[in-house]
């Protein structure tokens, strides 16, 4: 298993890979006549297994994992809601080994159905178990992340304009809001356009209040 990449002339061999007798032509080809090799110990684990054995530490009720590759693995989003992360275990499972790297988004940010916000990397190809259950002692003082499920909400708009004011400012306005509101489980279903300064309850709906119909 190669400890780093390795750009031949003919292609790239990607750190992790397997190397077989397959790959010898294009190794000698490229100038290298010996290769070093070591085998793991008993209890031993590979990056990748290190990275999956993580990042299964971080996993809670709407975060599945994925297979990792490269010394990586991404827990993905399993619905719509919002992260919580608390740093203090985050900070301490990243503190048992410096090869340990686990990043994550703010908290509080609002994520999508099948995205991905952290990941936990192995910096080692090779990793002692003992790394492992450091890491699970840590993990297992609470909730590392969690996802908590967004509270469906139907939102209304008023977007104020001066006049002049191009349409596509207020076209603008209500698409980045809309977006916001739907990042958070929630959809836009009522807006309308106002004059700048003007109060709701100092002018007449029907004056100051230009319904818009773009909303469901």
């Amino acid at each position: 298993m190669l400890a780093h990449s390795l750009r031949l002339a003919a292609r790239t061999l990607k750190k992790g890979r397997r190397v077989t007798s397959a790959d010898f032509p294009d190794l000698i080809a490229a100038g290298h006549r010996t290769i070093y090799g070591a085998r793991l110990a008993t209890g031993d684990l590979t990056e990748d297994a290190a990275a999956a054995a993580v990042a299964a530490l971080l996993q809670a009720d709407g975060i599945v994992t994925r297979k990792a590759y490269t010394g990586r693995c991404n827990p993905h989003a399993a619905r719509r809601g919002l992260v919580t992360v608390d740093a203090g275990i985050i900070d301490r499972i990243t503190a048992t080994d410096e090869a340990v790297t686990v990043a994550t988004l703010a908290p509080l940010s609002p994520v999508r159905a099948g995205a991905w916000w952290p990941w936990s990397r192995s910096s080692r190809w090779r990793w002692g178990a003992g790394v492992i259950d450091r890491c699970a002692g840590e993990a297992g003082r609470g909730a590392a992340l969690a996802l908590r499920p967004s509270a469906q909400k139907r939102a209304a708009l008023i977007v104020t304009e001066q006049a002049g004011d191009p349409e596509k400012n207020h076209a603008s306005a209500v698409t980045s809001s809309r977006r916001r509101i739907e990042d958070l489980g929630s959809h836009l279903g009522w807006c309308s356009a106002a004059p700048t300064g003007a109060m709701p309850w100092r002018w007449p709906c029907a004056k100051a209040w230009r319904p818009v119909a773009t909303c469901s």
